[in-house]
């Protein structure tokens, strides 16, 4: 699971909520989330996923090989926020 690199801590949570039965602890938790995954699929893959984790400052460019360049300023935009309100 590709988006699991943005917010690793979340997912694992989640998964240990979903395992002692604490569904809506973990729905709690999933609820920020939600928007953000599908949007890191918006744009060809890796390229949003790999501006996340730039941003995050676990990696030290957004860029990758050709063909891919980067992501689009509007989703660029959308995943600062989106990654904003994780914090």
């Amino acid at each position: 699971m590709a988006s699991a690199h943005i917010a690793t801590e979340r997912f694992v949570d989640i998964a240990q909520r979903v395992t002692a039965n604490d569904h809506f602890g973990a729905r709690a938790i999933w609820e920020p989330l939600q928007q953000l995954v599908p949007k890191l699929f918006q744009e060809a893959n890796p390229m949003p996923i790999k501006h996340c984790l730039w941003r995050q400052g676990l990696v030290a460019s957004p860029e990758c090989r050709l063909p891919l360049s980067s992501v689009s300023v509007e989703l660029g935009g959308i995943l600062d926020r989106l990654l904003g309100d994780l914090a």
